[in-house]
């Protein structure tokens, strides 16, 4: 569709997709936000928080142990680990407003999915932090990350 195949899409648009995408994201943020509030945690709390950590542990571990296993360097690894636990909040929201399942299920899926971009974020920043680390350009984590160094 756009200058590589049909040239259908005009170049003002192809430069502004970064813009809208942002946009786009933003506005997703703000529809689970809407859904997410105080009381449904309260209501749904321990289980939302259990599942939604177990889903980017779980993800980011298996990842990670699967790229080292077939010989991607540590921190390479760590950081694919910690890329791959994030989703996709759109098609979910758009999944569960489409169905009309505004129950109980569909409450706790979009506060599942919100909260796992949330601690997504949170794990790259701390992947980061321990590959950096394992590359002696953050001295502060270093002690942390002796048994993952390679010599």
């Amino acid at each position: 569709m756009g200058p590589h195949a049909l040239d259908v899409i005009p170049r003002v648009l192809i430069n502004a997709f970064d813009t809208i995408a942002q946009v786009v994201l933003i506005m997703v943020g703000f529809l689970l936000g809407e859904r997410l509030g105080v009381e449904e945690l309260r209501k749904t709390g321990r289980a939302t928080l259990f599942i939604s950590n177990t889903a980017v542990a779980t993800t980011c571990f298996a990842v990670a142990l699967a790229q080292w296993i077939i010989g991607t360097s540590i921190k390479i690894a760590v950081l694919l680990g910690c890329i791959a636990a994030a989703t996709a909040p759109a098609a979910s929201v758009d999944v569960v407003v489409e169905s009309g399942n505004q129950g109980k299920f569909g409450k706790r899926l979009l506060a599942i999915v919100a909260l796992d971009d949330v601690w997504a974020l949170l794990l790259f920043s701390l992947g980061l932090s321990l590959v950096l680390a394992m590359t002696n350009r953050l001295t502060l984590v270093r002690p942390y990350c002796l048994l993952l160094r390679k010599s």
